[in-house]
């Protein structure tokens, strides 16, 4: 979260005897060694809002996921009025989450024990949270899975889910607004084009990722309420990221000049139909040499002397389980 491309600092496992918190930045070498549990299909990874986890694994570590069940898909399924972990840790653990630690720097060391315990309860609860969910997809379907297999066939697509490498280009920011599903004048849309190339740009100076400089939904919120004064920009930002108070001058001006453009009201474009495979802003770096990608493993040593980084897993009905 605190570089631009992002860095995966620590990974947490949970099985239901332990919780194991792994530290990726000193072992990262060797973690690709991880894949003889992440991809073995008789023992059941649980992660909830797996998308960016998946693409993340991959590009840091080499790890692939197979068999999968996704919470966030779950409570999809299931209607909830909310998707997120806080939510769920709050409907079945009566657990509140600490959000003091959503900006943490996880390049941190050594990690605070505040630290450890927030990141421990990211998965500690997670195979109690699926077996409620399980049991209720299950209970809704009148005893049958077919909810239940909805939420892995998803959960399976989301597997599936492979790393590129982020592009700009001049219709980048439409990804966002076509996932975002509002409807945009072109006053908007010109604001929305424009911070997100400031915001593209401050993160590769800064080196800090995009969502840090500014978050996507503040971002949206900025352009459709489009204020006219600097105040009403800050108050779109709840927390204030330093970067914006610290560019809060430029954010305006690109507000007041989207104010100035011929207003044409917004129009359902044909490209902003979903796609079979791909998003029609999707981009590829075709320069990317092979050599280059993590999960290359033709240059390193191959050892078995190393120690156990999980311990034992156990078995629950029929298969083991790992979040």
């Amino acid at each position: 979260f605190r570089s631009f491309m992002g860095i995966t600092c620590l990974l947490q496992i949970s099985t239901r005897e332990k919780d194991y918190l792994i530290d990726t930045l000193s072992l990262r070498h060797i973690l690709y060694k991880l894949n003889e549990v992440f991809t073995k299909p008789s023992i059941l990874k649980i992660f909830h809002s797996a998308e960016c986890d998946i693409e993340w694994l991959q590009r840091d570590l080499g790890v692939y996921v197979v068999n999968m069940f996704d919470t966030y898909q779950a409570a999809k399924v299931l209607s909830y009025t909310k998707l997120g972990l806080s939510y769920l840790l709050k409907n079945f653990c009566n657990i509140v989450s600490d959000k003091t630690f959503q900006l943490f720097d996880w390049r941190t060391r050594p990690l605070p024990e505040s630290a450890k315990n927030y990141a421990r309860s990211d998965t500690h609860y997670l195979i109690y949270i699926y077996e409620m969910m399980n049991n209720e997809l299950i209970s809704r379907a009148g005893g049958h899975k077919n909810l239940l297999n909805v939420v892995y066939q998803r959960s399976t697509e989301t597997c599936k889910r492979i790393y590129h490498k982020p592009l700009l280009t001049d219709d980048s920011y439409m990804t966002l607004y076509r996932k975002s599903k509002r409807l945009f004048d072109s006053r908007q849309l010109y604001a929305l084009k424009e911070i997100y190339k400031w915001r593209d740009s401050v993160a590769r100076e800064e080196d800090e990722s995009p969502g840090y400089i500014l978050s996507n939904h503040m971002m949206m919120q900025i352009c459709q309420t489009l204020p006219r004064e600097m105040q009403g920009i800050l108050a779109c930002c709840n927390p204030i990221p330093p970067l914006v108070r610290q560019h809060l001058i430029t954010l305006h001006n690109i507000v007041l000049k989207a104010k100035d453009q011929p207003l044409i009201m917004p129009l359902v474009e044909e490209s902003a139909k979903p796609s079979s495979q791909f998003s029609a802003s999707r981009d590829f770096d075709i320069e990317a040499k092979i050599s280059t990608y993590i999960h290359d493993n033709s240059g390193l040593e191959f050892r078995d002397d190393y120690p156990t980084l999980l311990g034992q897993l156990h078995e629950v009905e029929g298969h083991e389980e790992l979040v």
